[in-house]
């Protein structure tokens, strides 16, 4: 899932460079939380920290998530490409 992705991001890092974009994760994981996800990953794409959710309910991607019959709220996975305008160019 988000490791797998994050990776993969990492590995593209170059490739996003040089077309003119940026790379950024978020979750509502904390600052320190992050940190330590990068660290032990190696990972070069930066990751924000929603934790009030905020930009996540914006986004439309917390959501209600159900596993094993049990429903909870949670992040949808989601790629957002965004012009240097700041609108959404697709999803």
């Amino acid at each position: 899932g988000c490791t797998a992705e994050s990776l993969a991001f990492t590995a593209l890092a170059a490739e996003f460079e040089a077309a003119g974009a940026a790379v950024i994760g978020m979750s509502p994981d904390s600052a320190a939380c992050h940190d330590k996800f990068i660290k032990k990953h190696r990972l070069s794409v930066a990751l924000a920290s929603d934790e009030e959710k905020t930009t996540l309910q914006a986004y439309g991607v917390w959501k209600e998530k159900s596993m094993y019959g049990r429903n909870f709220m949670g992040v949808e996975r989601t790629t957002f490409l965004i012009h240097q305008d700041g609108t959404i160019a697709t999803i």
